[in-house]
């Protein structure tokens, strides 16, 4: 048989190299687009090519894999390795007219950014708007918020009943599926519900989604109207204001105290108010409960406007001291709430898998939107959890966690105490994986900026304000660190902290900041307007970036 000839491969590496495999793999991905190099060309053998670079043959192997796995190589049995026929990257490749490929990023960049005038409204404010495309979740640095203990997490458990399902897979589990989820495991998240929260729901009312914002923006979509408003705590999670803001709606921000979302029966807000989101059983970014008396003020109030109430179920898994208090939607008003959780903080936030428990008569309009709207999360993750939850591996991990989360917060609050105690006051919060702290006559933004200079990430309260003014306080998350980096964290933010010439100050956006107190470890509005003045934020007022 005639063997084809390889080349002998001439590279241009960069002058300023980090390693010299990535220095080839780059310079051999380069003349292969480039077609300095072409198609169904023989590569010489990886001894070759280690010789010719005077590299290790296990490196010359990686950068040959690498690049295989990227599709521009291909290996032929008893032939030798070879550049592809067609390559990914073909659309990049101009006809032969005088086009020189520009691998430069920042060029890059600017070739694929759509011009203004190409984009909707919708458009040009998602471009005008840093969203967190990259995952910042691989090598946390302290004190990043709302992030559980991904190291804790038993992988091997769930690497194996991971391989047994996709091997034991049917064939009538291999088409479009339910799009409302998998019924089975909607009816084990339906019988965890009624142990825990005290929610009573059949497993038809249970919608499964990608994420709580997608739960959001069904609601948004499917009960109001482009105009209408949503009452929303301030300060408070900012990915619900963005999913509101796409919806179309007017934003009216309702000030946040120690009990949770000010609002009365009563309160009007000057327009159509049709949703209220609140997180009443762990306020973001405060930590505060919302009392039985403010819980029952906002179902009387969605009662009599017709309106209905987001009730977002946030860390309420995780509890440190206290009993729990059910959630809104089993307190005998359940017609006018909806009910969203989440597996992102209890397991991983890569499984992608939220819920929402509708009212029954929703329940079609709710299945309709997820079948036009992508279905659900894939079959075999939700396969993998069902079967986790029903083994009660779900429970025994909640459970082992809990243990650890409270231990790295006694960690975090001695810390916090025998550093910073004079310059602090902390919010005594029931549950959650964060803890928020309030700086006595410093500015958190400025002590933020200092600790990121020590390589630490402290978020302002201010971070997660929409109109209404704030003390000046931070979130501090503690679930993903141990006892020993959050103590070396501590010790590193009181000598930033130290550094700084005391000055505090409320922001406010727009207005006068009202003077707000913080006394015996409770929120205070000292002066603010009537309850039935009403601010609001529209939605061309544009999307502000996600803290979580």
């Amino acid at each position: 048989m005639k063997r084809t000839t390889s080349i002998n491969l001439i590279l241009q590496l960069p002058e300023n190299y980090v390693s010299k495999q990535m220095a080839l793999y780059t310079a051999l991905r380069e003349a292969i687009i480039t077609e300095a190099i072409a198609p169904n060309q023989r590569l010489p053998s990886t001894r070759e090519f280690a010789r010719a670079h005077d590299i290790s043959r296990g490196t010359a192997v990686i950068v040959y894999e690498l690049l295989q796995a990227e599709g521009y190589l291909v290996t032929r049995r008893g032939a030798g390795t070879f550049v592809a026929p067609c390559l990914p990257d073909d659309r990049l490749i101009m006809p032969k007219t005088g086009f020189q490929l520009d691998l430069q990023p920042e060029r890059a960049e600017e070739r694929v950014r759509a011009p203004a005038e190409a984009l909707s409204r919708l458009g040009r404010q998602f471009a005008s708007t840093t969203l967190p495309i990259e995952d910042t979740t691989r090598r946390p640095i302290p004190f990043v918020p709302y992030l559980p203990a991904l190291d804790e997490f038993p992988i091997s458990l769930w690497a194996r009943l991971t391989a047994r399902h996709a091997r034991l897979v049917k064939p009538d589990l291999l088409g479009h599926g339910y799009a409302a989820g998998w019924p089975r495991l909607r009816t084990a998240i339906a019988a965890y519900l009624r142990s825990t929260r005290g929610i009573d729901c059949r497993h038809e009312q249970i919608i499964l989604t990608s994420s709580t914002q997608q739960s959001l923006l069904l609601c948004a979509r499917l009960l109001t109207e482009p105009g209408d408003q949503a009452l929303m705590e301030d300060p408070g999670y900012l990915g619900a204001l963005a999913a509101l803001q796409v919806a179309g709606l007017e934003v009216v921000p309702v000030p946040v105290d120690s009990q949770g979302m000010q609002i009365g029966m009563d309160q009007q807000f000057g327009g159509r108010p049709r949703l209220a989101y609140v997180t009443p059983a762990h306020q973001c970014p405060t930590g505060a409960v919302m009392s039985v008396e403010r819980r029952q003020a906002l179902l009387d109030w969605a009662v009599r406007h017709n309106a209905w109430v987001f009730e977002h179920d946030d860390d309420s898994e995780f509890r440190y001291y206290g009993h729990p208090m059910p959630a809104l939607y089993g307190m005998g008003r359940s017609g006018c709430v909806l009910y969203a959780g989440s597996f992102d903080k209890t397991l991983f936030p890569a499984l992608r898998i939220s819920y929402l428990v509708v009212p029954p008569p929703l329940v079609d309009a709710f299945a309709g939107m997820q079948a036009l709207d992508g279905r659900c999360p894939t079959i075999l993750a939700q396969l993998v959890l069902c079967d986790f939850i029903e083994s009660g591996h779900f429970v025994r991990h909640v459970r082992r966690m809990g243990e650890c989360y409270r231990e790295r917060r006694t960690a975090l609050i001695d810390a916090l105490n025998a550093h910073l105690g004079s310059s602090i006051e902390i919010t005594p919060q029931p549950s959650g994986l964060e803890l928020a702290v309030w700086w006595k006559g410093r500015d958190a933004e400025t002590i933020a900026a200092a600790a990121k200079a020590q390589n630490l990430y402290v978020e302002p309260i201010s971070s997660f304000q929409i109109r209404n003014p704030v003390p000046s306080g931070a979130v501090l998350g503690f679930a993903a660190y141990n006892a020993s980096v959050l103590r070396n964290a501590v010790g590193r933010l009181a000598s930033a902290a130290s550094t700084l010439t005391a000055n505090i100050g409320s922001r406010m956006l727009g207005h006068q900041p009202a003077p707000l107190l913080y006394r015996g470890m409770t929120l205070v509005h000292a002066a603010v307007s009537s309850p039935r003045t009403s601010t609001s934020v529209s939605p061309a007022a544009g999307l502000r970036s996600l803290s979580r």
